[in-house]
């Protein structure tokens, strides 16, 4: 079994310390049970060497994987405990806490605005930017061809010189690209993209009044996206922190 053990260990596993072990949760949850649980029970005597594992750990371990239930935190044993993080699944050391520069957070509760031509800056080191673009054929083809969800090319026209990036509010609606203008709960658009629990509250939304413009990450509103008809152009990106040297 040591050979297809550490065979999946170097597939599924994303990164390993002695406080973290985190897995890519797809991967791991289209496993066979035994070398699922196997996997397990590495990970917790990678984390705390000598801790016995014992079966019933290891089944409630392997439901919780396959259950997708509502509560992202199992506790396992000796301090142990396992979170799932949207895609990821994490296995942490009892002083162990979960990095929160994984994604873009609002850094108070305050909203921040921000002006045509300006930058702000978000947790961790991210920021976001905004720029005017004169050119909405370039802007067309970029739009067409990106595949970075923290870019956003929008049109202009209805839009302000300046924006309010907020957390989210109790009963926030969103119209995504795609839904034809057509509206849905925040909280549901976070469910079904499978944004992870702890990220949510903080998310930034680029906001005009109450009307949520862009979701970074994820999509912008469909009213506001840019066409052949537009005009003029505004083209927001958000920058993750620069990557630490290994």
């Amino acid at each position: 079994i040591m050979d297809t053990l550490e065979h999946a260990w170097g597939e599924v596993v994303i990164s390993a310390d002695d406080r973290i072990v985190t897995f890519d949760y797809a991967l791991l949850s289209e496993l066979p049970l035994g070398l699922r649980r196997n996997l397990i029970k590495h990970a917790m005597q990678y984390l705390h060497p000598g801790v016995d594992v014992n079966y019933q750990t290891l089944k409630n371990a392997s439901n919780f994987i396959t259950a997708n239930g509502t509560t992202p935190r199992l506790d396992l044993k000796a301090g142990l405990h396992m979170y799932r993080d949207g895609d990821l699944l994490h296995i942490l050391a009892p002083n162990a806490s979960l990095p929160a520069d994984r994604w873009p957070q609002l850094p108070g509760e305050t909203p921040i605005t921000i002006k045509l031509g300006g930058e702000i800056g978000l947790s961790g080191k991210w920021k976001m930017s905004c720029e005017i673009w004169r050119h909405t054929n370039l802007a067309l083809e970029q739009a067409r061809e990106n595949e970075d969800p923290f870019q956003v090319w929008l049109d202009a026209e209805e839009l302000p010189e300046e924006f309010i990036v907020r957390a989210r509010h109790p009963g926030d609606l969103f119209s995504p690209l795609g839904m034809d203008g057509h509206s849905q709960k925040l909280s549901d658009f976070f469910v079904n993209e499978k944004l992870s629990q702890r990220a949510r509250d903080h998310w930034p939304l680029l906001c005009v009044g109450d009307e949520i413009v862009w979701i970074p990450g994820f999509r912008p509103a469909h009213r506001h996206r840019i066409k052949e008809t537009t005009k003029q152009v505004l083209y927001f990106s958000v920058q993750a922190p620069p990557q630490k040297e290994e």
